[in-house]
């Protein structure tokens, strides 16, 4: 089985081979730089597309993130003191440690 599966690839590789030489090098070369373009082409559209799902989440992201600014409180003029009500200050006693 496998020896005939080898002489199979050999006769596909041959004709391979036979192939190539019969056509021109620029002929070759052209072909292969539009298989190279074609893959180039296949990338740039999964980047763009990579690009503009990325935009797409930052956007959201923004629009999850923006939060109101608090507004400013008005602020509250200090207490006033009542007049007449203001404490005494407190004498302070001594304590005397000696002994009479």
């Amino acid at each position: 089985e496998k020896v005939g599966q080898l002489l199979q690839q050999v006769k596909e590789k041959m004709d391979e081979v036979k192939k190539l030489e019969a056509t021109q090098p620029s002929a070759i070369w052209i072909n292969d730089l539009d298989i190279i373009n074609t893959s180039l082409n296949e990338i740039d559209k999964k980047i763009k597309a990579m690009a503009e799902e990325e935009l797409e989440l930052i956007a959201e992201n923004k629009k999850r993130n923006k939060k109101k600014t608090p507004k400013k409180r008005k602020q509250r003029a200090p207490a006033r003191k009542k007049e007449g009500t203001t404490k005494a200050p407190v004498a302070k006693k001594e304590v005397s440690n000696s002994e009479d």
